[in-house]
């Protein structure tokens, strides 16, 4: 998923239909309200939703590839969620602005060369900071990571995933990357065999009278002993990967940081409770 500041392209087309001086005077004033509360305050983003499905096989069947987006697609449409193909040039213009690329300026693909090669300008420079990225002395980069697995789900929080937009200070201002990645695991029968012996040796900790002095064991024997019978049903162990890059212009830099102050905490404990 990625927030991004930049709303000129909406604000033009918007603006281009608004006939007559008096209303082509009002929507002045408005558009510039609107890039204001974009490029200033950060209240106002461009949002674009990113999905992939790859499979880890140089030889893989395209058709079966095509079938399986056709049904993830299925899947969206039946929650109200409608999607669209991405092709290569909306893909580059999409990851051209994470790094600094003004969307005016993007170029046009060069098909003779590789796509992951096209996606930084030439003169792309980087440098490390402890706590932040430097992109093209121009930008700066900001990485939170989700630490540890949640002690337990709350689906009562997951409208806060991009802060709370009714209180003062609780929404992301700056630009911002969240990648979820969800990677099935290639061995399976290893893996679920791994939770059966964990399942079992916990167990008989138990029985032992472990319990009394490790009183988080019982919770973790019911986790295990729900995974071992979702397992068993036909369900898969995964790896699930979750991080949040916020970035925006380096002369920011002190509201940033005093974002990441505010933002860190709060970010981690969701994390920490969601993931």
């Amino acid at each position: 998923m990625i927030g991004s500041n930049n709303i000129e392209n909406f604000l033009s087309n918007w603006q281009s239909y608004r006939k007559g001086e008096i209303f082509i005077e009002l929507a002045n004033k408005r558009t510039e309200f609107l890039r204001d509360q974009a490029q200033k305050v950060g209240s106002i983003k461009d949002v674009v939703l990113l999905i992939s499905v790859t499979i880890p096989n140089l030889n893989a069947n395209i058709d079966d590839m095509i079938r399986r987006r056709d049904a993830l697609k299925d899947t969206f449409r039946s929650i109200g969620l409608s999607t669209e193909n991405v092709n290569a040039q909306q893909l580059l213009k999409f990851l051209r602005v994470i790094f600094g690329w003004p969307e005016e300026e993007h170029s046009n693909i060069n098909q003779y060369e590789i796509l992951s090669e096209q996606i930084l300008s030439g003169d792309f420079s980087l440098f490390e900071n402890d706590d932040c990225v430097n992109v093209n002395d121009d930008q700066i980069f900001i990485s939170l990571e989700a630490r540890k697995r949640p002690a337990e789900w709350k689906l009562s929080a997951m409208d806060l995933f991009l802060g709370n937009e009714m209180r003062r200070d609780e929404y992301i201002k700056s630009n911002f990357l969240i990648h979820f990645g969800l990677q099935i695991l290639p061995n399976q029968a290893m893996e679920r065999t791994a939770a059966i012996t964990k399942r079992e040796a916990l167990e008989r900790n138990i029985n032992a009278g472990m319990g009394k002095f490790f009183p988080d064991i019982q919770q973790e024997a019911a986790d295990l002993a729900g995974v071992v019978a979702a397992l068993q049903s036909g369900d898969r162990v995964v790896n699930i990967h979750f991080n949040v890059i916020m970035f925006d212009k380096t002369k920011k830099l002190s509201n940033l940081h005093r974002l990441l102050f505010d933002v860190k905490t709060q970010w981690m404990v969701f994390c920490t409770m969601q993931i």
